[in-house]
């Protein structure tokens, strides 16, 4: 799809949209799978636990890792509820706007999304070397894997909303 600038000079231009659509459906494709991994990952962690409970045999490691395949879990899924718009909201007075009005209401939400997420971006990636130096207890795991599902996430919120931006600018 071509656009054309409304310039002395006709310059085709790549629709941005399209662009963020793509990256928006492979990235959304990767989040799908990753989240169905860690989930069925954590219930055979949970299940081999409650087992091994059952036979007076417990291993700390289990509870462990099944504690940060959690915290990923949450932060990705986070990031696919953003993309699918299914975040908790009140939209009563949203909702009451006419059309026209409702869309930049939308709109503006979005941009105050961004401008936050990227504000908590920029501070999880400023405390990044703390994280790096720390290991969990059982596992030995560097924590900095741990703690990276918030920058991650963050970028991937990042990214639909921008793309969602650019959806609703192409439908108007």
């Amino acid at each position: 799809m071509v656009l054309w600038r409304k310039h002395l000079f006709r310059v085709p231009v790549v629709s941005k949209g399209l662009f963020m659509e793509k990256l928006n459906s492979i990235l959304n494709r990767i989040l799908e799978y990753s989240l169905m991994f860690l989930l069925a990952s954590l219930v055979i962690l949970v299940f081999t636990q409650v087992v091994f409970r059952i036979f007076e045999r417990s291993f700390i490691w289990i509870e462990e890792l099944g504690r940060y395949l959690f915290v990923w879990l949450v932060f990705l899924g986070s990031a696919f509820a953003v993309n699918k718009g299914a975040h908790l909201g009140i939209d009563i007075l949203i909702s009451r706007l006419p059309d026209r009005k409702r869309r930049r209401a939308t709109l503006a939400l979005s941009g105050l999304l961004i401008l936050f997420f990227g504000i908590l971006l920029y501070y999880s990636v400023k405390v990044y070397p703390v994280w790096s130096r720390k290991t969990s207890a059982a596992l030995r795991i560097p924590m900095s894997l741990v703690f990276l599902s918030l920058p991650v996430s963050l970028v991937l919120k990042i990214i639909h909303l921008i793309s969602r931006f650019f959806r609703s600018e192409v439908a108007r």
